[in-house]
């Protein structure tokens, strides 16, 4: 099931992976090394004295790391030990995704059976809505664990049919197949098929049919009244710190969610699973197919588990979040490795120690380079073309990426996609009227690269295009300001989430100091202005997209105000313009100013401050409006006006995190930001994101505003790199 909080659709669990540099050749590490190795990270995240994990690695058939770290019981003092039972939440899917197969290997059902052949009276909304569209979270049925009012009966002991009636008459998300997206419902509604076909419960079902035929001693269905040997406490973490878990009656995740078990005893599952003595080879291969949307684009995930890679290793997995638990297991089958790691909070997920013990396990340990600086200098044309030269190659791989990035996302050649983009946006004018010099940069940087010009631009109305697309999921930035005080260094701060095509070419661009503009320290990627960036004089800029606010085909985009601000001196001229100009998406900034720290919530009509009144003069800011209600109509659940706001969303979940670390701390030193830069408190929504199936965390950077300023920057995800401190010439 889903970790943290059940209302805020807990099911729903991203698998986010780095894609990161790694040696030409596996070396597989001795057993000896990799335990020790594996004993510095475990212990690293599950402290003696804190929540814990048990963990679990087998190679080749044979178990050669089985570990325990932390306490399986805080209350009573109990250590963790790795035979411990836990909730293993939505791993329990491909043991709902297995028993389907075999009725279907039994001609009890066909995979392209509509769903009211077993539920006659679900109501399908006019659509046919199969059994296949169930198993791969392509049904559009609603997610019952994501309605709002899920919460009203998530203590109540509901039999099958109560459940299945809460969400039934829900309206659909969207035609079956047309989309994929996480769901619950549709694993609902498989274990009561089950049910009906087999002519035993679910938990019969599991009980008999796997768990004693693979000598699965220590694995349940979830039973909260029934006396289980060594069973982890579970546990979660709110303002106050770490509590018991909230109370949730197992038969809510049901097929879904609901079995219990242990590291080893999922070791032994998947053993069996994938020796074929469950399903038939041909059978368990289709499991094994990423579905194809009926557009053609394929998703991540088959029957019951999900595919991504380690250092391109492909790896079959799924994790689980339930009250109290997260759980990962990947299984590699190149190398015939298998990782899992059980964790007893959902405040200290697992996926990312998992993903590093996997890749020490197969000799591809994950290593990320410190970020490539690149120096320039002069303005204008002359830095443009400075800049297409040096990464001339750089820049044309930036592009094809996008470009299939592009095509892959709208279904359309990218060509074309460029052409109907520039028939909507007008921006020209705008840039040539604020900002001329960098007009001329990017003229620059498409000549010395052999570019197109428009392939140029598009890279640098990134955010504008998504306002084109509105595409309102995938925005993850998260930044915060914190001015000078009481002889304290200020700061403003930022992790800067992009698309997969752009991790592997962070950047840091060394503007040196000309006659009219000062010297300028700049995250970025080859082709683009700016994401965000420091200067000399200590004025530096961070930006976050709000999708929810108005944008418009003219004005100025955002890499174009970034680097107006990075070009200034004047404080007074800087507030003016970030004000008066016409903003051409809906953004926050985040500027310093010598110590000083602005918010402003900016769209295509207005530009309103964001100040939170706190006593230490602190900011921070994610992916929604706070102050600013110039809502798009499609997005008013967003309006800050609005008596009830979507506070379970991912930028709000974020913009908790990130509050609750800064809102109110004295003194804040660089240490605290870049702990709350590093945090993972909502595994589904975290400030730190690994690489995953659109995106991650792209740079992220620290900025110190005053006495010497200086930028502290990493390329990609923080916690899977240390800063690296870059400081300025002076020359």
């Amino acid at each position: 099931m889903k970790p943290s909080s059940w209302r805020s659709l807990l099911f729903t669990f991203i698998f986010l992976l780095g894609v990161i540099q790694s040696s030409a050749y596996a070396q597989i590490p001795d057993d000896q090394i990799l335990s020790a190795e594996c004993d510095k990270l475990l212990s690293a995240q599950y402290k003696a004295n804190e929540t814990g994990a048990a963990a679990l690695i087998a190679r080749n058939g044979q178990i050669i790391y089985k570990k325990a770290f932390g306490m399986a019981n805080l209350e009573l003092n109990v250590p963790m030990q790795p035979d411990m039972v836990f909730r293993i939440g939505s791993i329990t899917k491909q043991f709902t995704a297995v028993a389907i197969l075999q009725l279907m290997e039994q001609g009890k059902l066909s995979l392209q059976d509509d769903i009211k052949k077993f539920i006659p009276d679900y109501p399908t909304h006019g659509y046919k809505i199969t059994i296949e569209h169930l198993l791969t979270h392509t049904s559009g049925i609603k997610s019952y664990t994501g309605m709002e009012n899920f919460g009203t009966i998530e203590r109540n002991d509901l039999k099958p049919e109560e459940v299945i009636n809460f969400f039934k008459n829900q309206p659909m998300d969207f035609a079956p197949g047309s989309k994929w997206m996480y769901n619950n419902s549709g694993y609902f509604l498989l274990g009561y098929i089950i049910e009906k076909l087999s002519g035993k419960t679910y938990p019969q079902f599991v009980e008999e049919v796997f768990f004693k035929p693979l000598g699965m001693t220590n694995s349940y269905y979830g039973n909260d009244s029934k006396i289980i040997k060594n069973r982890a406490a579970g546990y979660q973490n709110d303002e106050n710190g770490t509590e018991n878990a909230d109370p949730l009656s197992m038969n809510l995740p049901f097929s879904a969610g609901s079995i219990q078990s242990t590291v080893e005893d999922l070791y032994k599952w998947n053993r069996a699973v994938h020796s074929y003595k469950l399903l038939k080879k041909e059978t368990l291969d289709l499991a094994f197919i990423p579905y194809k949307l009926s557009d053609g684009s394929a998703t991540n995930y088959g029957y019951g588990w999900f595919f991504q890679n380690i250092q391109g290793s492909p790896t079959i997995e799924h994790g689980g979040g339930i009250n109290g638990f997260l759980t990962m297991a990947k299984y590699l089958p190149k190398e015939d490795v298998f990782v899992a790691v059980f964790s007893n909070s959902t405040a200290n997920p697992p996926n990312d120690v998992a993903t590093k013990i996997a890749a020490l396990a197969i000799g591809k340990p994950q290593v990320r380079a410190a970020i490539r600086e690149i120096a320039l200098s002069g303005t204008g044309y002359e830095l443009g073309l400075q800049h297409g030269k040096q990464l001339q190659t750089e820049i044309a791989e930036v592009v094809g990426k996008w470009k299939k990035s592009a095509t892959d996302q709208l279904g359309k050649e990218a060509n074309q996609i460029v052409k109907e983009f520039f028939a909507y946006a007008h921006f020209d004018a705008d840039i040539k009227k604020w900002t001329p010099e960098l007009y001329e940069e990017v003229r620059g940087i498409a000549e010395g690269s052999g570019q197109s010009f428009n392939d140029i631009m598009v890279l640098n109305l990134l955010d504008e295009f998504w306002v084109y697309v509105d595409d309102p999921a995938h925005h993850h930035c998260s930044g915060m300001g914190v001015p000078a005080r009481n002889g304290n260094p200020g700061y403003i701060a930022q992790n800067m989430d992009l698309e997969n095509y752009t991790d592997g070419h962070q950047i840091l661009l060394r503007l040196a100091r000309s006659a009219k503009t000062p010297e300028q320290l700049i995250l970025t990627h080859p082709g683009l202005l700016a994401t965000n960036g420091l200067n000399e004089a200590g004025i530096g800029a961070c930006m976050n997209t709000l999708m929810q606010l108005k944008g418009a085909p003219s004005g100025l985009p955002v890499a174009f105000i970034v680097r107006h601000i990075l070009n200034s001196t004047s404080k007074d001229d800087l507030l003016k313009f970030i004000q008066t100009v016409p903003h051409a998406s809906g953004q926050n900034y985040i500027i310093g100013i010598k110590g000083e720290v602005y918010d402003f919530e900016a769209s295509a009509n207005k530009v309103v401050r964001f100040d939170p009144k706190n006593a230490n003069g602190t900011v921070y800011h994610t992916n929604h409006p706070i102050v600013n209600n110039d809502i798009k109509a499609w997005y008013k659940a967003f309006d800050p006006t609005a008596s009830q706001l979507p506070i379970t969303k991912n930028s709000y979940v974020r913009l908790a995190a990130v509050q609750k670390r800064i809102a109110s701390a004295t003194p804040i030193q660089d240490a605290l930001i870049k702990e709350t830069l590093r945090s993972h408190d909502d595994p589904q929504n975290p400030v730190c994101r690994s690489f995953g199936s659109w995106g991650g965390t792209f740079g992220s950077v620290v900025m110190t505003l005053t006495g010497k300023p200086s930028l502290q920057i990493t390329a990609g995800p923080p916690d899977e790199s240390e800063y690296k401190l870059v400081t300025f010439t002076g020359k």
